[in-house]
């Protein structure tokens, strides 16, 4: 009789030890954790902005957000978030330690995702065997999960860059007010803006070589410059050219108020993961001048945009891990393309407000809470669609991933 009532309490005690082994919450760690997401990004301006915007829409399902610019180790991220998202390019140079918390994050049991991008393609030789073996990656764009894929990378999925319309929103409430001081600090006309930073990839040196183009032709146009005190030196020689060194310093929605202000916003950029100055700049109603490569191809509105073709490409190697995909264009055909912008903008205003409204639309099919919701569920925020419901969400999303 003692036999078996030491059997029976030994199973209860060992039922009892299991439940609390596999038991949802694990002892130790922090209930809020499971209320919270870590964002955690790098040093550039837009994974900063991409981070907030994710946080954005996660707080809207009940969680809340906690941001790093840094990796933290995992036993403390249990305590702080039980899911975490890493925004960073994929660089063999910068990003390695962020694989390796990604590894360890979900080896401990937070579920993890690494949001990721690059301008060309990393170098093999760089990249140790075990991220082949351990990373899975979402990307931004069709065109960096190419680049992956072709060295080897395994891509979980496509998830665009988003744009916060609500706060494009509040920024042209300001447009009349923007506008006039662009065109009072300018002295002209037609107002071009530009918002990047002088890293050899953007292609603001080459721009330096454009706008004297533009201003043999032209003294109506002017060209404000959003970058570093380094732009100043690259166009020294510009006449119609003022540079505020703020880049970085200013706050999301004022660059978004200097967008909704200018008649045109340039971006010159050579290679890109993605391009978001070119989807803000197309919600805040602004045509874009860029150039024809992907990933800018996949979103961008041709209708409404002013698109330079390109005359091929070659590789840049910074020492950075990456072999950047620099596009190249014509000089002269970049300074026309200006000049037919400045034609349509002073002799054709129907026209313009035309290209403005398309700009907007397809910029819309591109909402944060639209495209970030995938990631959402990927990291387990939000429960999976039914099957009857992805059917219609594959439709929604063909149009997102087309661009339209």
């Amino acid at each position: 009789m003692f036999k078996d009532l030491f059997s029976t309490l030994n199973l209860v005690f060992m039922v009892c030890l299991m439940s609390v082994i596999c038991e949802v919450k694990p002892r130790g760690v922090s209930q809020v954790a499971y209320s919270r997401i870590a964002l955690i990004y790098g040093n550039a301006v837009s994974l900063r902005v991409v981070a907030k915007h994710i946080a954005k829409v996660a707080s809207t399902l009940g969680y809340i957000p906690v941001f790093f610019n840094y990796p933290i180790a995992p036993f403390e991220m249990e305590n702080v978030a039980k899911r975490c998202i890493i925004v960073m390019p994929f660089s063999p140079t910068f990003s390695l330690t962020h694989v390796m918390f990604y590894r360890d994050y979900n080896l401990n049991g937070i579920r993890t995702i690494f949001y990721t991008t690059i301008e060309g393609k990393p170098k093999r030789t760089m990249i140790p065997h075990w991220v082949y073996r351990d990373l899975e990656v979402v990307v931004n764009s069709k065109y960096v999960k190419r680049k992956l894929e072709d060295i080897g990378i395994r891509v979980k999925g496509v998830v665009y860059h988003g744009v916060d319309l609500e706060t494009v929103d509040r920024a042209l409430s300001l447009k009349p007010v923007y506008e006039k001081f662009l065109k009072r600090k300018l002295k002209r006309k037609v107002v071009f803006f530009t918002a990047v930073h002088t890293h050899e990839r953007k292609g603001l040196r080459e721009l330096a070589g454009v706008i004297p183009l533009v201003e043999q032709k032209c003294k109506e146009v002017g060209f404000y410059i959003l970058s570093s005190e380094e732009a100043k030196e690259i166009f020294k020689d510009c006449t119609s050219v003022y540079v505020d060194p703020r880049y970085g310093k200013l706050s999301y929605e004022e660059v978004l108020r200097f967008m909704a202000g200018a008649d045109f916003v340039i971006h010159p950029a050579l290679a890109e993961g993605f391009g978001l100055p070119v989807l803000e700049s197309m919600a805040c109603k602004t045509p874009v001048i860029h150039l024809a490569y992907d990933p800018l191809m996949e979103f961008t509105s041709i209708e409404g945009n002013f698109i330079v073709p390109t005359e091929g490409h070659h590789w840049l190697d910074l020492e950075e891990g990456i072999l950047y995909e620099i596009h190249e264009y014509d000089p002269l055909i970049f300074a026309d393309t200006i000049l037919e912008a400045v034609d349509l903008y002073l002799k054709h205003r129907d026209e313009y407000f035309d290209k403005c409204e398309k700009v907007r639309k397809q910029a819309e099919k591109f909402d944060i809470y639209k495209v970030y919701k995938e990631l959402l569920v990927m990291v387990g925020c939000i429960v999976p669609d039914t099957e009857e419901s992805k059917g219609n969400h594959k439709a929604k999303e063909k149009v997102l991933v087309e661009g339209g």
